[in-house]
């Protein structure tokens, strides 16, 4: 396993310190960052009390400096060019005095682990089960509070209701991306876990996942559909799609 570059790591901290250097540019890269949907320029100027160009100013320097992306929104209304929304990057930061290689050892744990075969998913998603419940008992109760926590932990994650039995979840900048090449069955399952045990139980519904989209090198993005249903009702079982 290759170490990282000292020196790319070195390019990474000027490029925070300098488009970071902002108060208000660093509060609204805060403020995406934290959001469960991506934001319009007309959402963040409300937010903050500036005007939207200003907000359109400070949005399109954090994409320049890769630390956002945009997109046209799809729902805008029709005629004229549609705004832009903005969410985080899948560009991946660390500052640490000194380095630590988290990363490293963590990608050699999840080597070890699929020597086990099927126990390793059975156990990985146990521990996913759990951490997602201590996670929920932090937040509180509520869909949006929930997922606060993971886009706090630095994971972009957009809700979606299609319908009253379904919840949909958009995954960008998964929590385990850098090591998901190691073993893509395990760590998937492991994150289907996670967003099971923090979401379980909100509202006093159960949550099954019913389907799962993985990312590819093509398309940085997850696509989980999980199934309601309350206490004592019928439903489909569990479906480990990892």
């Amino acid at each position: 396993m290759e170490l990282p570059d000292r020196f790319a790591a070195g390019l990474e901290f000027d490029l925070v310190a300098d488009t970071l250097a902002d108060p208000t540019r660093r509060s609204i890269f805060r403020h995406i960052s934290a959001a469960i949907r991506p934001q319009s320029a007309a959402e963040v100027a409300e937010a903050f009390r500036i005007h939207r160009t200003v907000a359109r100013s400070h949005l399109e320097r954090l994409v320049e400096s890769g630390l956002l992306c945009s997109r046209p929104h799809r729902q805008a209304r029709k005629g004229g060019r549609p705004p832009k929304i903005y969410y985080p990057s899948e560009q991946r930061i660390d500052l640490q005095m000194p380095a630590r290689q988290y990363e490293i050892l963590s990608g050699l744990l999840v080597e070890a682990l699929s020597c086990f075969g099927d126990a390793a998913g059975v156990m990985l998603r146990e521990v996913g089960l759990e951490f997602g419940r201590r996670l929920a008992q932090q937040a509180g109760d509520g869909w949006e509070a929930r997922l606060g926590v993971m886009a706090e932990s630095g994971a972009g994650v957009e809700l979606i209701r299609p319908d009253a039995e379904h919840l949909d979840l958009v995954v960008r900048n998964c929590l385990f991306r850098e090591i998901s090449h190691k073993a893509d069955g395990l760590i998937c399952g492991l994150d289907h876990a996670i967003f099971e045990g923090l979401l379980g139980g909100t509202d006093g519904e159960i949550l099954t996942l019913e389907e799962a989209e993985r990312r590819t090198p093509a398309k940085d993005i997850c696509r989980l559909r999980f199934r309601l249903r309350k206490p004592g009702r019928e439903g489909p079982g569990h479906q480990d799609s990892a």
